[in-house]
Order: structure tokens, then sequence, then C-alpha cells
């Protein structure tokens, strides 16, 4: 138990820092309403979470398989019912590879057949272009490459619903990190006029994979009055990389924003979210420390 209590006894302290600073509390939304958000959230990091993987995988098996991999000039992604294809394509719109993912059987397959562009992947194409150009020049004094993460910034368009595109743009890093913050979205609209902007975090936040020579097996940060909740860019990156490429199993994202402290508890083995009071896990924390001493 001793690497719970070292988690515990860190979290205690982050909170009473953040209560000391006075910030106006929010009333705790009801069971119903904690459930909504937390499926709300959990859905849309989903799905970003499946255009990062996509893109990663996808770019692995191209440099891999694509006899052709030198002439790609570009990407794309479109949805077509329950499949999403991300396809790679020359200066003629010549499509060399495509990575496939069917959401109904849950499987993945590439190919490697050339075909020229079909008007789908035209238009995904067309409509990535012009989405990321609109959001970067009503917002790119606003966002920003992090040099220290030693990445570059991963853009995903995603037509969240039939009149709603999202832009997102996510830090990449090359470090052995787990990578939170410096993250933002655009909201554009089906006739291209610019909706919102949201930055999700205030700062970037490298979470380490290893503490005193030991990996990680649990993580957290903690979020700020503006923005109490777990974001849908947390639940992407902890899959994306703190469980795919380093094999945890949790994130604690901690906000003292609520008139009761609150903890919110991404399980990613099994891919659900709970909102508990911090008091209550804490005392669960020590319940389960007694009965270890007892044994």
């Amino acid at each position: 138990m001793r690497k719970i209590f070292i988690f515990i006894c860190t979290i205690a302290s982050v909170a009473a820092h953040l209560c000391a600073t006075g910030a106006e509390k929010l009333q705790v939304p009801s069971p119903a309403e904690l459930e909504q958000i937390s499926d709300s959230i959990l859905d849309e990091g989903l799905r970003l979470y499946l255009y990062e993987h996509l893109a990663w995988v996808s770019s692995d098996s191209l440099m891999k398989y694509c006899p052709l991999v030198q002439e790609i000039n570009g990407s794309g992604v479109y949805v077509d019912s329950a499949m999403v294809f991300h396809y790679f394509y020359t200066r003629d719109d010549d499509v060399l590879f495509t990575y496939n993912f069917d959401a109904t059987r849950a499987m993945e397959c590439w190919d490697a057949t050339p075909h020229t562009m079909v008007q789908e992947e035209l238009d995904a194409k067309n409509e990535r272009r012009d989405c990321i150009n609109l959001a970067l020049k009503t917002y790119g004094d606003s966002i920003y490459n992090i040099r220290d993460a030693k990445g570059s910034l991963n853009i995903d368009v995603i037509r969240v619903s039939p009149d709603l595109i999202r832009v997102y743009f996510l830090q990449g890093t090359t470090l052995h990190v787990v990578p939170f913050g410096n993250d933002y979205s655009v909201d554009i609209n089906q006739n291209k006029d610019v909706l919102s902007f949201r930055r999700y975090h205030h700062s970037y936040i490298p979470l380490p994979i290893d503490v005193d020579g030991e990996r990680v097996e649990a993580m957290y940060h903690s979020h700020t009055p503006d923005n109490p909740y777990i974001t849908a860019t947390d639940i992407c990156n902890s899959l994306l990389y703190a469980r795919d490429i380093y094999g945890m199993t949790t994130h604690y994202v901690l906000s003292t924003a609520f008139e009761k402290a609150h903890l919110q508890i991404f399980d990613m083995q099994n891919i659900t979210l709970r909102f508990v009071e911090y008091e209550d896990f804490k005392e669960g924390i020590k319940k389960a420390e007694e009965y270890s001493n007892e044994d």
C-alpha cells in the first residue's frame, strides 16, 4: 500500500493548495447529471482516441507495407456507416494506402492497392484542409507547440454531428512521458463559420512514467475551477500513451472546484469513468491500509 499512500498524500497537498485560493465553489451536480456528463466526456474522448490511434497504427503500417511510401503527400479520414478509413495520397490524388477500422466487428485491416481518389476521399481531404486553415486563421495566435515536448501538434478534424466539425490540436511528444495539456479545439459549422474556441488546460503537463526507478501504474493531475471535469483530450492521451505504450491502468483527475472536492477516476482497462468525493476515496484508502496492516 506504500504507493497508494504516497499517491493520496500528494493529492491531499494539491487539494489543500487549491482550496487556499479562495475560488468560489460550484454546486455538485446530481448523480444523474454526473453520469450524463461522464458519458458525454467518455464518448467524445473515445472518438478522439480512435482517430489518434488510427493515425499512429496506419502510419506504422504504411512504412512497412506500402512500396511507394516516398510518394505520399498527405492523409485523410472519412467515415462511411460503421467504417472509418484513414488513407494516404499523392500530389496527384492517387490513394496508395488505406487503413480501415470496422466498428461493428472492432477489426482493423490495411490495403496497399493503389486507386484514384473517390469522391468521399476527395471531400474529406478538402474539408480537413479548409477547416484546419480556418481554425489557424482565426485562432492561430493562441495555439502553440511546446518546444520542450520535443514533438509537434497532432491535428484531428472530426465531424461531431451533421452540422458540427471539431478541429483538435493535441501536443505530441517524443519523450518518455504521458503528455497532457496544451490542447485546443475549434468548432466550425457546415457553412464554415467558426463557432467557438476551447483551451482545455492552461499549461503543458508531462507526467513521468517512472518514479524512483519504478514504473507508474496510476497517474493524476488537477483541474482548475474554470474547467472542473476530466476532458476528452485527457481520455484520449490516457489511452494512447499511458495504457497502450506504458501499460498504466488508472488516471485520476482532482477537482476542488466543487463544494466538496471530487476525484474523477478513469479506469483505462474497463473504459469506465467515475466521480467520487475525495473524502470518501481517502477514507477507503485508509481502511484498505488498516486491513493490509492487520494481515
